[in-house]
């Protein structure tokens, strides 16, 4: 059902009616992690879209292959940020991470920076194949997390009906 109404030929105008709708994006990666895209840029965009405002959420610094943010880079981040938003009023970019889930359903990240987030997605990204149990337990620790507000790939990751 979902090919068909892709397909279809109102499919442009239904896309066009959604994103006039949209005001913001909650997850974005730029150029400082695994995205292709500067910071400078993809504020630009997001404007240029109509969005209100865009939540910056790179890699935490366990996920090196995603270039993730140590401490010291996401404390240079912030003051990035918090300078384009000087420039960009009334756009406000949203200062986040995503925040690796470790094995114990700890953060990868310093609590104390986690705090001075608008956002924290947590997601796992390693050891994938732990036993249903602990992975629950590993799940529920990271989402009681004070600091917690989104939960990533909490299907696995495993996409149904994209012929995958």
């Amino acid at each position: 059902r979902l090919e068909e109404e892709a397909s279809a030929e109102s499919a442009p105008e239904q896309g066009r009616e959604l994103l006039s709708r949209l005001r913001g994006d909650c997850h974005l990666h730029s150029d400082w992690s695994d995205g292709g895209s500067p910071i400078e840029e993809m504020g630009r965009t997001a404007a240029e879209l109509g969005h209100g405002w865009a939540v910056l959420t790179d890699h935490s610094p366990r996920l090196t292959v995603a270039g993730g943010l140590s401490p010291e880079r996401l404390r240079e981040q912030l003051a990035v940020v918090a300078r384009l938003n000087e420039e960009w009023a009334p756009f406000r970019l949203l200062t986040g991470i995503e925040c690796d889930i470790l094995p114990d359903g700890s953060l990868d990240q310093e609590p104390e920076l986690l705090e001075q987030l608008d956002v924290v997605v947590v997601s796992v990204h390693s050891k994938l194949r732990m036993d249903p149990a602990p992975m629950t337990r590993r799940l529920e620790a990271a989402v009681r997390h004070p600091q917690a507000n989104v939960l990533g790939h909490c299907t696995g990751r495993l996409l149904s009906g994209r012929g995958r």
